[in-house]
């Protein structure tokens, strides 16, 4: 009885995990907090750190390669200058938030708070 019981419960985590992935995409609103090593705060008040974050065009100035002693390109950095200290950006959830994609910087009337 016990190998049906933990046949049972990897079922029932292989399900649970099929059904976050079938939620798609979900969307939120963030605030940039810090612009060197950027970090955006959610409405949640959820701080999420560069390596979580996937960028899009609208956020990225340019895109310069990182090079090695002999100045042959290794990988690519993205310049931000179109991101700042207190600009609201609108994210994407995916992967059940293991990352977020900033799709944009948003723009709200006073009223509206992060």
């Amino acid at each position: 009885m016990s190998a049906f019981n933990g046949l049972a419960e990897v079922l029932l985590k292989l399900s649970e995990r099929m059904s976050e992935a079938a939620d798609g995409v979900s969307f939120a609103f963030g605030q940039v907090v810090r612009g060197e090593g950027l970090t955006v705060q959610l409405e949640s008040r959820l701080l999420l750190p560069s390596d979580v974050l996937v960028l899009t065009d609208p956020v990225i100035e340019s895109v310069e390669p990182i090079l090695d002693e002999n100045d042959r390109p290794t990988g690519v950095y993205n310049v931000l200058d179109n991101l700042s200290i207190g600009d609201r950006v609108l994210l994407a959830k995916i992967q059940g938030g293991q990352y977020y994609v900033i799709l944009s910087k948003c723009y709200a009337v006073e009223s509206d708070s992060v």
